[in-house]
């Protein structure tokens, strides 16, 4: 959001969508780019680097089948997807809900049940994620935990 509202504000507009058709989307990106460079050059000197992004519900057009909705970092595509290929590590944390189906006479509802917070490293139809670590699929949102399945102090 910092970058397009810099993008647009140096292109003499209120907003990035004014500049003209994705224009200002692929300038965005470059300067994205560059950022992480920056911190490509810190990771390479050993410092651990965290970049942390809200997720969003979008539709998933499947060309295979039905579409659906899952989770996927709240970012433009452009800069999405080069975020994506540049981690060592996506992971997707949420609660581990099940549904409880509950009767009462002819009406069902579902309700929430459990809620342990827990961090999905591989990629499903639901969520976006990746790992280069060989990670389990799920595990607990601890940090301690997560220190133990990668063998390292960070």
């Amino acid at each position: 959001t910092l970058i397009q509202k810099q993008v647009a504000e140096s292109a003499g507009q209120s907003s990035i969508e004014d500049i003209g058709y994705g224009k200002g989307f692929i300038k965005s990106a470059e300067i994205f780019q560059k950022r992480l460079n920056g911190l490509s050059y810190c990771r390479d000197r050993g410092l651990n680097v965290i970049v942390i992004a809200h997720s969003e519900i979008v539709k998933f057009a499947n060309p295979g089948g039905d579409s659906y909705n899952r989770y996927q970092p709240k970012l433009h595509r452009f800069t999405g997807d080069i975020l994506q290929e540049w981690a060592d590590e996506v992971l997707f944390c949420n609660y581990d809900v099940s549904v409880d189906i509950k009767k009462d006479g002819m009406t069902k509802r579902g309700v929430g049940v459990g809620g342990d917070r827990v961090i999905y490293a591989t990629e499903r139809p639901s969520h976006n994620a990746k790992n280069r670590l060989g990670l389990p699929d799920k595990f607990d949102l601890n940090y301690l935990v997560y220190e133990k399945l990668t063998g390292e102090n960070r």
